[in-house]
């Protein structure tokens, strides 16, 4: 685990409540985020064909699941 994980679990940890879903849904959403632009990015571009077909099969679920944390952040 990283330190920014680290970090934010750390952060969620301390909270409870509307604070702890505001953090939760704005970590997702930055982490769904990060997540399709990787999957976007290697499905165009990855050098390894197999990975680069998985990103292209996995690409519209993490469309739809980023959708999904922006809605739910939208919503605090």
């Amino acid at each position: 685990m990283g330190p920014r994980t680290q970090n934010l679990l750390a952060q969620l940890n301390a909270l409870q409540g509307p604070q702890f879903d505001t953090v939760f849904a704005q970590a997702q959403l930055e982490v769904m985020t990060e997540a399709e632009a990787q999957y976007g990015a290697y499905s165009q571009n990855g050098k390894s064909g197999p990975l680069r077909r998985y990103a292209q099969i996995v690409l519209p679920k993490a469309k739809i699941q980023l959708e999904y944390a922006r809605r739910n952040a939208g919503g605090r």
